[in-house]
């Protein structure tokens, strides 16, 4: 079994995950000016992304018990990186909502399954790492913020930035599929060890 490879593997979930969101948050007062969103309709939308990320995680413990974190984590993370590009796409705020709800479903579903496959390199590695993924999300958060700031000062257009990071997102999480480690026969540990595990994010859930 390739542990090291895993582990890398696994930091670089957990910064992709960052990634895309830091992404979303620096576009905000652009996407906020371009939809005619309200300060107090923006919050309603973030309170909005939370319930969905919380239905995705919901949906996703019951697929990672399935199919094993591997399979769940890359699909959820290339879904993530489709929609990514949707709240730049977006004209009004009844797109932005559609936009920022499947943004959140798919982050949830990608919080439970990161973490599940966290918890499975943790127990072969032998000694507690977990902290050391959660900081690849932070460092995620940070590239996004630095990345998508230097977009914004060449003032390349929101739809196109999302894109971008859309398309990197995508195919880095399927270059990183074969290192990650395959299911075990009852296939990752259950989602209430991954709860108890905890997870560095904005939403604070898992």
């Amino acid at each position: 079994m390739r542990l090291l490879p895993a582990r890398v593997a696994t930091s670089g979930i957990f910064g992709l995950n960052g990634f895309v969101l830091g992404m979303w948050v620096v576009h905000i007062p652009v996407i906020k000016d371009r939809t005619g969103v309200e300060d107090h309709q923006l919050g309603l939308l973030l309170l909005v992304l939370g319930v969905a990320a919380w239905i995705g995680m919901q949906a996703a413990g019951p697929l990672v018990d399935r199919f094993g974190s591997r399979a769940v984590v890359v699909t959820a993370m290339v879904a993530m990186g489709l929609a990514l590009p949707l709240p730049g796409l977006a004209q009004d705020q009844l797109g932005l909502a559609a936009a920022v709800i499947v943004l959140g479903a798919t982050n949830g579903f990608v919080d439970v399954a990161q973490n599940a496959h966290a918890v499975q390199v943790e127990q072969h590695w032998g000694h507690p790492i977990m902290s050391s993924f959660h900081a690849f999300f932070s460092a995620g958060g940070l590239v996004a913020s630095l990345s998508g700031g230097a977009l914004l000062a060449l003032k390349v257009g929101a739809p196109v930035a999302l894109a971008g990071g859309g398309i990197v997102t995508i195919a880095t999480a399927l270059a990183l599929r074969p290192l990650l480690l395959p299911p075990e026969p009852h296939h990752d540990a259950p989602t209430r060890c991954v709860r108890r595990a905890g997870r560095h994010g904005p939403a604070g859930w898992c």
